[in-house]
């Protein structure tokens, strides 16, 4: 039996990943790797696309825009003379979340969760057998 070849997640067609953004093939070309963020795969003339990367690089790149947009806001109601509480209040952030976008201009970053099984490789609770 043969093996079967994985399918690949590479496409060469701008126009078919510029659909996928929703945009012109243009826009695609201006914002790939090395002029934008996009990443892509250069071989001579062609330009792959892997669905794998690109997927990977929108998920950052939204959680990202996010987190500004949401920095932004609460600056705004801050500069409009809301107090820290307020916009606290209004937004369902703790307050000294607020407070530190208030100090710093952006979310602070996410501490690592670690558990027991980070620290033994102990897949049972507490560590216990």
């Amino acid at each position: 039996m043969k093996p079967v070849a994985k399918q690949s997640r590479l496409r060469n067609s701008r126009d078919t990943a510029a659909d996928f953004f929703g945009k012109s093939e243009r826009w695609l070309w201006e914002q790939s790797e090395p002029r934008g963020p996009i990443p892509c795969i250069r071989l001579g003339k062609s330009v792959l696309y892997d669905w794998d990367l690109i997927e990977q690089w929108l998920a950052a790149h939204r959680k990202s825009a996010g987190d500004i947009t949401v920095a932004r806001d609460i600056l705004a109601l801050v500069e409009a003379g809301d107090s820290t509480a307020d916009v606290a209040r209004k937004l369902h952030f703790p307050e000294r979340t607020v407070q530190y976008v208030v100090d710093h201009g952006a979310f602070p970053e996410p501490e690592p969760q670690w558990s027991e099984e980070n620290e033994t490789g102990d897949h049972t609770e507490g560590g216990q057998r």
